[in-house]
């Protein structure tokens, strides 16, 4: 035999392709965008706790602890472990047979691989999986049977949980064969996220027991749950008998470099992992596990475990907020750190420059060299932890891992944005805006026109590939795009940055909302409720439609959300009907934090009332009045308890087609015919002044009511799918359908709403999405016009309305 042949590696390492890690750790030496911000690798951006690191270094002096530990692990770690676990078991767990401390939990599973693998026999994986599975069932000789995880179909259109990933349970029980010795779960899983249920967990508990099959439950990230978590080997004696359960230090307190991992299980498996993990390594990290057993011992008492979840959760959220902006659809997680992300929006030029050994994998690899070449965001591709045969279930995902501190988070979001390419392509010097259609070009003059915003030196600007040189007039295009159009609010300055993760909780809150059934109250009583609103009152007109939407909320929410809500059928301009749900109101509850005015009449043909008023106006301006009025008192008797009340008047940025020659002079000037367009602006207006009128008159005596309107952008709505052809039944189509890609969804369009419900501090603004403050238009800065709107008002409401409505101060005497 040559020399050369002697020094052939194994064929168990030499048949390995390139692994992801060096392909990744290749890409970001390559970026010429440095920093990269690692994304892909589960390694924690921060130290673990000052009581355990303490404990680290109290270690390292005492010579007991530089020393060689027990094989199986120093004592008073396993004892931690005992007391840790054992009420999480039922049971007293023995430290000395039921534990075993290993380097690490990859080096125990592959301690128990070789304590009970042999050549031949076969082994059930799920896929994704931890690649490190694989290379240790094979040393000893195993073989792998796969089951994929199944995701979810709507996955690549919308969010889904990671809860929706299932099992194909006649999948599972084909791939059992008389070979099958062990089974490997994960949960909560990687990189799934996956909480498998304890419908879930007891099935294949059962499959096991009926076919002895060793459960091998690799249980790392079993501090960080966010659903109810199910340890499998709790569920029966006879399952329990099976299962060997697989845990970390270095997940559970932030320490993926101490290498000390622990194994639990009955003594007849537990004594061959400890016999196995002897030979393999003798003995683990001494210092480190000593500094683990104080981990254990003082987690309770300094609240970790709760503030570890908390913290983690709150790192998830933070993140998974750029997904929104960039509609990038997302599985959410039920447990661990790892987000996967559909990314199969995400175009890449088909004359894209990969290296060969990118090119030839998944389109999951170059999604992740993409990202890293022209972002700077290194994301893991998930088909490394599928087989080929498979690779084509997580081919347009990504995995991102979020232990990272929020810095590095909100560095990667920044960096994330810059795949979102908005209608017009942006460069920051000297910015050149290019419409990628005359037709958006055309609706930007036009929103821009209905703004106050365009100009003449604005106006010409916006031509095809044309070069505007002024930041400021940047900035305004930028807003105007954030504004009105979908998935665009990252445009806006950070200041002005507002999501509905961003809504602050509202326990003990009681909120009402108009028009709350559909559309953008829909999103908002949706989100309040999300949120842990305590009673909802929704004035709307149909049952049906609000029917609907309880069942959503029940489905989507909980059965018990849904019973916070309750339904008051009203039209807005049947002002006694008003007068009649505002007592049922005050009836029903003694305080309201919220009041959402926000059911409209939208653009539609000119139509009076039996009052013998605009519609428009009855209904936009005028119910909401009553309604107001009429809640007043417990409004005020709500702040005077010491809570903030924000009331939130839906505007809109059509009030600047109002003719500029409006005086609010007669009920004559009303119902003057002004067309779709000028009625509605002219009613969206009155909302404006109104809004401003009671920042005056109401919070400069009641400084804790908050009084603002809003404006929700282009939103996809029934009004701009529906109601437009009305007025306009063949232009129509260009708003319902022509524009449909560039509209607001009703989550995007409520966001100002939301704003303006639940956090604003100030009164008397005009607030744009996402919470961008506008002026508005002069007409709607005008006092004196506002102050004559509602003496006019005052005059309408008192010689329509009955004597007791009027007595009871509807709808001025409020100050």
């Amino acid at each position: 035999m040559s020399n050369r042949s002697k020094l052939q590696p194994a064929a168990r390492v030499a048949a390995q392709k390139q692994d992801v890690w060096s392909i990744v750790n290749e890409g970001a030496a390559a970026s010429p965008k440095q920093p990269i911000v690692n994304m892909g690798q589960g390694f924690f951006g921060y130290n673990p706790p000052k009581f355990i690191l303490d404990a680290a270094k109290a270690a390292l002096d005492k010579v007991e602890c530089n020393q060689y530990s027990p094989t199986k692990g120093r004592p008073r770690l396993k004892q931690a472990i005992a007391d840790s676990y054992s009420p999480l078991w039922g049971r007293k767990l023995d430290p000395e047979t039921e534990i075993t401390i290993t380097t690490g939990a990859n080096e125990g599973m592959l301690s128990a691989f070789m304590g009970f693998i042999e050549e031949g026999d076969e082994v059930i994986i799920f896929e994704p999986f931890f690649d490190q599975y694989i290379s240790n069932i094979e040393m000893p000789g195993g073989k792998i049977r796969y089951v994929p995880l199944h995701p979810p179909e709507k996955g690549a259109t919308q969010n889904t949980s990671a809860g929706e990933w299932t099992i194909d349970f006649a999948e599972l029980e084909a791939a059992i064969t008389p070979k099958t010795k062990m089974i490997v779960l994960n949960t909560p899983h990687n990189p799934v996220g996956k909480v498998f249920s304890k419908e879930e967990l007891l099935k294949i508990g059962e499959l096991c027991v009926k076919n002895d099959i060793i459960i091998l439950s690799d249980e790392v990230y079993d501090r960080l749950y966010y659903t109810p978590f199910t340890r499998i080997a709790t569920l029966s004696p006879e399952i329990e008998r099976l299962t060997l359960t697989v845990g970390s230090a270095g997940k559970n307190f932030y320490a993926t470099g101490w290498r000390v991992g622990w194994l639990i299980g009955p003594p007849h498996l537990i004594q061959y992992v400890a016999a196995a993990h002897t030979r393999i390594c003798y003995s683990s990290v001494s210092p480190l596990q000593e500094a683990a057993a104080v981990g254990f011992e003082e987690a309770d008492a300094n609240n970790f475990w709760e503030s570890a979840v908390t913290e983690m959760k709150g790192k998830m959220n933070l993140f998974n907020k750029i997904w929104k902006e960039l509609d990038l659809p997302f599985s959410d997680p039920e447990g661990g750190y790892f987000v996967l992300v559909n990314m199969k929006k995400v175009k890449i030029p088909s004359d894209y420059p990969f290296p060969d050994h990118v090119k030839d994998r998944p389109r999951d690899f170059r999604l992740s060299w993409f990202l890293i070449q022209e972002v700077g965001v290194a994301a893991i591709p998930p088909t490394e932890f599928y087989t080929d045969e498979n690779a084509h279930i997580g081919e347009d995902w990504l995995r991102f891992a979020v232990c990272k501190e929020d810095k590095v988070l909100e560095s990667a979001k920044e960096r994330l944005r810059d795949l979102k390419k908005p209608p017009m392509v942006m460069d920051t010097d000297n910015i050149k805006v290019t419409f990628q259609s005359n037709v958006f070009r055309e609706y930007c003059l036009y929103i821009l026109d209905l703004t106050g915003k365009s100009n003449k030196q604005l106006s010409p600007s916006l031509h095809m590939d044309s070069t505007i040189s002024s930041s400021k007039i940047m900035q305004t295009v930028k807003n105007t795009i954030a504004e009105n159009f979908g998935s665009t609010h990252f445009l806006a300055k950070p200041e002005h940055q507002f999501t509905l993760e961003d809504c602050p909780d509202q326990s003990g809150k009681v909120a009402v909302i108009t028009g709350g059934s559909e559309g953008i109250g829909y999103g908002c009583a949706h989100t309040l409720l999300k949120n842990n609103l305590a009673k909802l009152f929704i004035i709307a007109v149909s049952q049906e439609v609000y029917d609907g939407a309880v069942e959503d909320i029940s489905k989507t929410i909980s059965p018990e959300a849904a019973q916070k809500c309750t339904f008051l059928k009203c039209d807005m301009s049947d002002w006694p009907a008003v007068c009649k749900v505002a007592q049922t109101i005050s009836d029903s509850t003694d305080r309201i934090d919220i009041l959402c005015n926000l059911a409209a009449r939208g653009i539609m043909t000119y139509q009076l009332t039996d009052y013998g008023l605009d519609r428009h106006m009855a209904v936009n301006h005028f119910g909401h009045v009553v309604l107001t009025s009429h809640l007043m008192p417990i409004l005020k008797k709500t702040a005077e308890a010491g809570h903030t009340v924000r009331i939130a008047n839906m505007a809109s940025n059509a009030h600047a087609a109002t003719p500029s020659d409006c005086k609010f002079a007669s009920q004559d000037e009303l119902n003057t015919d002004l067309g779709p367009n000028g009625q509605y602006g002219r009613s969206k207006l009155a909302a404006m002044l109104y809004s401003r009128y009671l920042a005056r008159h109401l919070t400069s005596k009641y400084p804790k009511i908050l009084v603002n309107s809003m404006h929700p952008g282009f939103v996809d709505t029934k009004m701009s799918q529906v109601d437009i052809h009305e007025p306009y039944p063949t232009l129509g189509y260009g708003m319902s359908v022509l524009m449909k890609p560039l509209k607001k969804d009703q989550w995007d369009g409520c966001i100002s709403t939301l704003f303006a419900s639940t956090a604003v501090e100030e009164s008397g603004l005009y607030i744009c999405p996402p919470a961008i403050p506008e002026p508005g238009s002069s007409l709607s800065q005008d006092e004196e016009l506002g102050e004559q709107l509602m003496k006019l008002t005052k005059e309408i409401i008192v010689g329509k309305m009955p004597k007791k409505s009027v007595d009871q101060g509807c709808p001025l005497h409020l100050y």
